[in-house]
């Protein structure tokens, strides 16, 4: 279980400590019963919390809650997959989470973020998720075929190739997968498996590169392609197509155990939008602190 990304909203205005103390302590609890939580979502809740939080300052919680709730979601996707303070990119990182297609099929996958305020959003599929390997030699179907590849790319040459975002390492040639590799606790890590089991481990970043491949047989490598000999790239699989989870909790904060509000959030983040919620009480917290 991972807790990807999450958003607040504030309704107890006088209690914004009280409301970040909420959070890094409910944060640190999930920890320690097991959820995993990346680096950088941590990152986000002890240095740009205020990045992610809607601070509600109306007078009709209950009535507003709809817009608050939507403009906390709208924060959350600024933050995590338009990466606006640019945390991502500065960590050579991208943004994992999953995604859902016109199947209602669950897929993980990592954000490809856009070079420009304007620009659109990519996503690298996991490809093959009944293999534990990512190999495109053990690809099941047709489906799984598409979704190996991320880019469409022109060479400085004038080639273009079908190709696969990887990234390079220093402790070895073979190309790691984004999906198998993080920032964490301020170093890199990839997945590595050995004997049925996988563990991460640390490594050096290079670069990125693209992997080509052939279009009926991904199993047969064209050519391995630097990032700076790509003249232009589109996405293959661009994120307007997808239903993205993010965020993947949204914490509604109260000042007090008012139902009303409680039954509005609740209506409005899990049987509107499908977000999972979880709703903490100022007076409850600060009492329990005691």
């Amino acid at each position: 279980v991972a807790l990807n990304s999450f958003v607040v909203v504030n309704f107890a205005r006088n209690n914004q400590h009280s409301c970040a103390d909420y959070v890094q302590t409910m944060l640190r609890v999930a920890v320690n019963h097991g959820i995993e939580i990346p680096y950088v979502t941590m990152e986000v809740a002890r240095n740009y919390l205020e990045n992610v939080t809607v601070l509600y300052s109306g007078s009709h919680p209950v009535n507003d809650a709809l817009d608050a709730v939507g403009r906390a979601i709208e924060m959350a996707k600024k933050v995590y997959i338009h990466d606006s303070l640019n945390i991502f990119r500065r960590n050579n990182d991208l943004f994992k989470t999953f995604c859902y297609n016109e199947c209602q099929c669950t897929i993980e996958c990592a954000v490809l973020p856009p070079r420009s305020v304007n620009g659109s959003v990519g996503l690298l599929l996991d490809y093959n998720k009944l293999s534990s390997t990512r190999n495109p030699n053990a690809m099941s179907d047709n489906m799984a075929m598409d979704r190996y590849f991320s880019h469409k790319i022109k060479r400085r040459n004038g080639e273009e190739h079908y190709a696969r975002l990887k990234i390079r390492i220093t402790q070895t040639d073979t190309r790691i997968d984004p999906l198998d590799f993080r920032f964490s606790k301020g170093r890199h890590e990839a997945i590595r498996r050995s004997n049925g089991e996988e563990n991460w481990v640390t490594v050096n970043f290079i670069g990125y590169c693209y992997e080509c491949r052939d279009t009926k047989n991904t199993g047969v490598i064209l050519d391995v392609v630097e990032e700076h000999d790509v003249e232009a790239f589109s996405y293959i699989h661009n994120i307007c197509d997808w239903e993205v989870e993010c965020p993947s909790l949204i914490i509604s904060y109260h000042p007090d155990k008012d139902k009303a509000l409680y039954d509005k959030v609740k209506c409005v983040t899990n049987q509107i939008g499908g977000y999972q919620s979880q709703i903490a009480v100022a007076e409850t917290f600060e009492r329990q602190k005691k």
